[in-house]
């Protein structure tokens, strides 16, 4: 079909694919005005090309058009005395900065495309299969881990060794069950003899019944060693869960060097 400038009247041949149903907007290679081009009236729609191709010639069209340009701006001479030739090199500029516009739209719409690409790959099976997998993993392995940690007191009773890697990580450990609350010393004269009196409560902070081992006292030094040591079974054999217990044992002629104590749960009984 052929298509006339409405400023020049130049006129140019060009298929009609390349205008397509809803027309295209041209621009004249003579005068470089800017107007929309419709089909030509037929009796049939042009309906050969869908949207996606329709995108492409008009890009390919554009591009061709900025190539025309260039060239023959290219070949035009450049006097700044004559107010014509200024006029074309201002259009020059004009077609130069449409033509940014452009790459810039081109290569929108490429990543547009990569994103749909990218979407769709997505959804293929293979994709949505590593997903499942990975969450599995992630699932089993905090499962792991918080079973590791609510049960730590059962594991190391069946595996003593994994107490150290317990207290390593910075988490505490307490296989008997019971603790240690209130732990006192007072020093007293009786009937001329020096005797240290340590009291301290026994709580069961398990859920479950316990059988209650005896307990080891450590006098410690200033620098934390022991220097000396006894053992006394508590009054009790088992104790229910939230319950707690008195102890209560001493010392008589403490050593000198005494600085603190520390109590302990025998754990290692027959």
């Amino acid at each position: 079909m052929i298509i006339t400038c409405p400023n020049c009247q130049a006129r140019y041949q060009v298929a009609s694919q390349t205008i397509g149903n809803a027309g295209r907007k041209v621009q004249c290679a003579n005068c470089q005005t800017n107007w929309r081009a419709k089909p030509e009236a037929g009796p049939d729609p042009d309906t050969m090309f869908d949207a996606e191709e329709e995108k492409a010639l008009d890009a390919q069209f554009e591009r061709e058009e900025l190539s025309a340009n260039k060239q023959k701006n290219k070949d035009r001479p450049n006097k700044a005395t004559n107010p014509e030739q200024t006029e074309s090199g201002e259009n020059s500029a004009k077609t130069d900065a449409d033509a940014d516009v452009d790459e810039e739209k081109l290569a929108r719409q490429k990543r547009d495309l990569a994103r749909r690409q990218s979407l769709l790959n997505r959804s293929l099976p293979k994709a949505r299969l590593l997903r499942i997998v990975r969450m599995i993993l992630t699932i089993s392995l905090m499962s792991i881990l918080g079973g590791g940690y609510t049960l730590r007191n059962n594991i190391v009773s069946v595996f003593p060794d994994l107490a150290g890697l317990y207290q390593a990580l910075g988490i505490k450990v307490n296989v008997v069950g019971l603790e240690f609350r209130d732990v006192r010393t007072l020093r007293a004269l009786r009937n001329g003899t020096e005797v240290m009196e340590i009291t301290a409560s026994i709580t069961n902070v398990s859920r479950d019944q316990v059988v209650v081992p005896s307990v080891l006292i450590s006098i410690l030094d200033k620098q934390g060693r022991s220097i000396y040591q006894w053992s006394v079974d508590p009054q009790v054999v088992g104790m229910q869960a939230g319950e707690w217990v008195e102890f209560k044992t001493q010392l008589t002629s403490p050593p000198s060097k005494a600085a603190s104590v520390r109590l302990n749960f025998v754990t290692n009984q027959p």
